[in-house]
């Protein structure tokens, strides 16, 4: 596997926990347009309303050595980090460090290659 492989394995997690939940918040109704909505806890990934975290969630390469993984999203950071009036949804976090050491193993690769 190379970084760019581990970049799109890190998005393709990011957007299964936004897909899949759970969701054990609270539940609301919405009126623009008329549904009910089951959110997510604090602590546990943002749960798909719309579908535009897991769709603005995005790789671009970046060099030899490196990958972006990126939201589009404005308010991702404010879900992934919280704020004064919302209560952190991490999503990114657990993601990448559940990679750490897989991208670690990827770099020492390179890095001995290139030593060659």
């Amino acid at each position: 596997i190379g970084i760019k492989e581990a970049g799109e394995e890190l998005r393709m997690d990011i957007i299964k926990r936004y897909n899949r939940g759970p969701a054990s918040g609270r539940t609301y109704k919405k009126y623009n347009p008329r549904r009910t909505h089951k959110a997510s806890a604090p602590g546990q990934a943002p749960m798909t309303d719309t579908g535009r975290l897991a769709n603005g969630t995005r790789t671009k390469n970046a060099g030899h050595l490196a990958v972006e993984v990126f939201n589009l999203v404005r308010y991702a950071s404010v879900l992934e980090y919280g704020s004064r009036r919302i209560r952190a949804r991490p999503a990114w976090i657990p993601a990448t460090e559940k990679m750490r050491s897989r991208f670690v193993k990827i770099l020492e690769y390179y890095l001995k290659r290139a030593m060659k």
